[in-house]
């Protein structure tokens, strides 16, 4: 595989894998974005994970290694769907421009290196897409113990929207938001809610996402 994700993350072998979360969303046809715009209906209860507002989009490793702990318990699945936006940079592998090395052997590099941008991002394009007004993810695979840890291009990225392959709960990060949401059983956000290390609150899809 070309794409520059770890190798225990795959495009999805169905490509419909996201369509139930698709259907699921609430219209975006307001001018601000309600927790339902990104969030899918059908759960029995939400919360609000709400982390550093320098890094939006990112849910810090601490509260990802707590949170995927908690979810753990409340899933039969070891593996799940992830969203990842498109519009990260790193898609591509990148060009070095490292003056290592004699002329040749820069230019050889280079030339091996724009071969592999190439082959990423022809790979790139044929994976899987889902499709929300002003996002575009693609759909990709893996364990869930290794979602915080997703990477793209050596660069740490946490997915816009991640689930188990049965559905147990979901957990979405808009990638402008300043919070991560979780929908799951009363059992789930009981859980969450009561984890200090979390700190999160009660949400509802009708609430403005912030």
């Amino acid at each position: 595989m070309s794409l520059p994700i770890p190798p225990e993350f795959t495009p999805a072998r169905d490509p419909e894998s996201a369509a139930w979360f698709i259907s699921s969303l609430s219209p975006w046809d307001r001018p601000h974005a309600l927790v339902g715009t990104f969030v899918p209906f059908g759960f029995r209860s939400y919360a609000r994970i709400g982390h550093d507002p320098s890094s939006p989009g990112e849910l810090p490793s601490g509260q990802a290694e707590v949170l995927i702990e908690v979810l753990g318990r409340h899933t039969a699945s070891e593996r799940g769907i992830l969203l990842v936006w498109d519009g990260w940079g790193g898609w591509g592998t990148g060009i070095s421009l490292s003056p290592l090395g004699n002329a040749d052997d820069r230019e050889a590099r280079m030339m091996e290196e724009e071969r592999r941008s190439r082959l990423a991002l022809r790979e790139f394009e044929r994976v899987p897409r889902a499709v929300i007004p002003g996002r575009e993810y693609v759909i990709l695979e893996g364990p869930l113990s290794r979602m915080p840890h997703f990477g793209l291009a050596g660069w740490e990225r946490w997915p816009s929207a991640w689930w188990p392959h049965d559905r147990a709960w979901v957990v979405v990060t808009e990638i402008d938001s300043n919070s991560t949401y979780v929908g799951g059983s009363r059992e789930v956000s009981a859980e969450i809610l009561a984890s200090r290390r979390l700190g999160a609150v009660p949400a509802d899809l009708a609430d403005p996402i912030e």
